[in-house]
């Protein structure tokens, strides 16, 4: 078989596997934190109100993002309903797919179709990837607008498609109307990398850089008259000014979290990479960074290293955008590699990883241990049978393809065992479904309750907490109720309300799994 061909067979067996991949575990669990309660409730809330334009949280507008990863959530909702936390799943996972599929597709084009299978399954299978496009989360859709943009720009700029420079502009417009500013500025400052460094500046004539920043600044423009309609300057501050502006140089007042030093995404790569982490450091030193498609995909992640490390604020899901471009630049590197052929540093790392996944598919069953159930027996016999034929078949064909396809597989095998047993221990469903019975109508007040208690409360137990920020107003608020309910956070307010709540109120609910963080509901006596 040509190197650069995949045989029918395998590329519909890679396709049910990428689907499975991404289907699994998607109705099968809770909530769970620290970012998916927070955006369901925002998407309830707006089939709630039918407001689709201004996303809002515990009934306040929640002005971090731009409405449109929100409102597809919401329409998920309306679609298919609140009973399941899947249905407000189905956005990321569809982002995901479609994610993977321009990836294969442009990866395909620029290099060969044995490249591009690889590239998808390392994607697929990619720790952050795989656990973000499961969860309900604003950077899935961003993954997607800005692998889209910057697959179709490199395919415009080798002239592989016409219209490339046209959809790049409005993936960028699209993916600002996701997550803001950042959603603009990462796939430039790798398209600007690139070019420095082709030197081709004759080529911005073709980029249509005119009508492109027009169709930015209609998006921006457009979000911005829907601040100012809804809410006047304050909308527009606390969304320029504050969420982006604020989060990105750490502005006086700025008090959002997440600040981190600037070294941070040196490590945080090569952890949320897993389990290929070995595989792209050992992709680096060889990288043939004279090919145009290679120099874009180098630009790509560089540009966007270079900028989220220039931000105050970081978190590993900010690198998500970059992870296309990194599973290409490894599958470049291992597509054609097998054990008599290629660096010897190169099939070392494929084989420490190959060693890696097996130790990781022994060990996985163990995870019910640690919460105090048994080990699945069967299903670990037939995992033991599947390594048995792994070990055969890698050693008969050396491939990075088989080591790909063993992890993806794992994971599969998996995560329907697993996923039920963790979600036992790190939900908070229960708690908050009979909070709601016992609150029925009753007034529910807190004191700097984070966002993730704002959205609980209401998705869940089908009540908002009035949630004080000050602690003056709340004392004030507390000692003037006759009857109602305090919602109370382990380590927060002082200790001069909790002495008050232990001498008129009286705790009716807090949370018991050792997991979980400690929130206590409080009865105040009539």
């Amino acid at each position: 078989m040509p190197t650069d061909t995949v045989s029918g067979q395998l590329k519909i067996f890679c396709l049910a596997l990428v689907i499975s991949l991404s289907l699994v575990g998607i109705f099968d669990h809770s909530l769970w934190t620290p970012d998916e309660p927070r955006v369901a409730e925002i998407g309830r809330e707006m089939v709630l109100s039918r407001d689709y334009l201004i996303p809002h949280l515990s009934k306040e507008p929640f002005l971090e993002h731009p409405p449109l990863y929100y409102a597809l959530v919401g329409m998920s909702y309306h679609l298919f309903g609140t009973g399941n936390e899947g249905a407000g799943r189905i956005p990321s996972v569809l982002f995901g797919l479609s994610t993977l599929l321009i990836t294969y597709v442009s990866t395909k084009r620029l290099y060969s179709e044995k490249t591009a299978l690889l590239a998808t399954l390392i994607l697929a299978g990619t720790a952050e990837f795989l656990v973000i496009h499961h969860k309900i989360i604003v950077d899935a859709a961003l993954c997607f607008f800005i692998s889209a943009a910057m697959m179709s720009f490199i395919l415009a700029y080798m002239k592989k498609f016409p219209k490339g420079y046209l959809a790049f502009w409005s993936a960028l417009a699209l993916s600002f109307l996701t997550k803001g500013l950042v959603g603009v500025a990462i796939p430039v400052s790798g398209v600007i990398l690139f070019l420095l460094w082709q030197r081709d500046f004759s080529e911005i004539r073709r980029i249509r850089v005119i009508p492109g920043v027009a169709l930015l600044a209609c998006a921006a423009i457009l979000w911005g008259v829907v601040l100012h309609l809804r809410g006047g300057t304050d909308f527009l501050h606390t969304f320029f000014i504050y969420n982006q502006f604020g989060r990105f140089f750490s502005m006086s007042g700025y008090t959002g979290g997440h600040l981190r030093p600037w070294y941070y995404y040196f490590f945080s790569i090569f952890t949320d990479s897993a389990p290929w982490s070995l595989l792209l450091l050992a992709s680096i030193p060889g990288f043939r960074t004279g090919q145009n498609a290679n120099r874009f995909m180098a630009s790509w992640v560089l540009g966007g290293f270079i900028l989220l490390s220039l931000s105050a604020t970081k978190r590993g899901i900010y690198f998500l955008p970059m992870y296309p471009a990194l599973s290409v630049i490894i599958a470049q590197t291992f597509a054609d590699l097998t054990e008599r052929a290629g660096r010897w540093w190169d099939r070392w790392a494929l084989r420490i990883t190959a060693g890696a996944i097996v130790l990781a598919g022994l060990a996985i069953p163990y995870i019910p241990v640690k919460f105090g159930n048994e080990v699945a027996i069967v299903p670990l016999a037939a995992y033991l049978f599947l390594l048995i034929f792994f070990c055969w078949w890698f050693f008969r064909k050396q491939t990075a393809l088989t080591v790909v396809l063993l992890w993806c597989i794992t994971v599969l095998f998996w995560s329907p065992f697993i996923i039920p047993v963790v979600d036992k221990e790190k939900s908070y469903r229960e708690f908050y479904r009979q909070a709601g019975a016992m609150v029925s109508d009753g007034q529910v007040i807190g004191y700097g309750l984070n966002e993730t208690v704002e959205a609980y409360s209401p998705f869940y137990g089908g009540f908002y907490v009035l949630n004080f920020k000050d602690p003056e107003h709340y004392s004030r608020a507390l000692r003037s109720m006759k009857t109602g309910y305090a919602l109370v956070m382990d380590g927060h307010g002082r200790k001069e309300d909790m002495d008050y709540l232990m001498q008129r109120a009286k705790p009716v609910l807090r949370t018991k799994r050792k997991y979980l963080r400690g929130i206590t509901l409080w009865k105040i006596r009539t």
